[in-house]
């Protein structure tokens, strides 16, 4: 067992062992990475991305950082899913602020631009997503962008081997409920949400 990390003081813990019919996982840095990717920065156009990318290169927020940094390897990249940005740049803005909270406004060619948190409609929409969002707007167009938690490469094996001797996973979590029984149906496992 030392040498899969576990440290065993007890050999009555050993014994113990063999009673285990269930194994509960947290969510956030248990069973996923911890990051969040954007999700469908591929359905955003050529002139939106870049936008997005020079609003989100002015914030501090961890989801416009995410967002800055996948364009920026989706500008570089060779692979054919991102040809259409590749050689993409930041859009040039002015008047950029940004307001904790609410998000990055600008201008681009004197018409006003955002990244933040979704108001109105968007935010109505975004209320039935499991994933987190923002929304970018352009003048008075909305774009709804999704961000997914990345989930540990070795989830589906770990659970898949404790079912095979017989021990079930659960999901415990302190995360909004709909992101965790978003887990659930991609796990095959119950949750539980506080």
């Amino acid at each position: 067992m030392m040498r899969r990390g576990i440290l065993i003081k007890d050999g009555a813990a050993i014994e113990r062992m063999s009673e285990v019919d269930l194994a509960l996982f947290d969510k956030t840095g248990t069973l996923s990475l911890g990051e969040v990717k954007p999700d469908n920065i591929k359905d955003l156009s050529r002139e939106q991305a870049a936008i997005a990318w020079g609003l989100a290169q002015a914030s501090r927020h961890i989801l416009a950082q995410n967002l800055s940094h996948s364009l920026s390897q989706a500008s570089d990249s060779q692979a054919a899913e991102w040809r259409k940005f590749q050689g993409l740049s930041p859009a040039i803005l002015s008047d950029i602020k940004e307001v904790g909270g609410l998000g990055v406004t600008a201008l681009y060619q004197g018409q006003e631009v955002s990244l933040g948190r979704a108001q109105g409609q968007a935010a109505t929409e975004a209320a039935t997503i499991d994933d987190l969002v923002t929304v970018l707007k352009i003048g008075g167009e909305e774009v709804l962008l999704r961000f997914v938690e990345q989930l540990r490469p070795d989830v589906l094996r770990t659970i898949k081997g404790l079912a095979k001797i017989g021990i079930n996973s659960e999901i415990i979590s302190g995360d909004r409920e709909i992101a965790v029984k978003s887990l659930e149906q991609k796990l095959g496992i119950k949750a539980r949400a506080n």
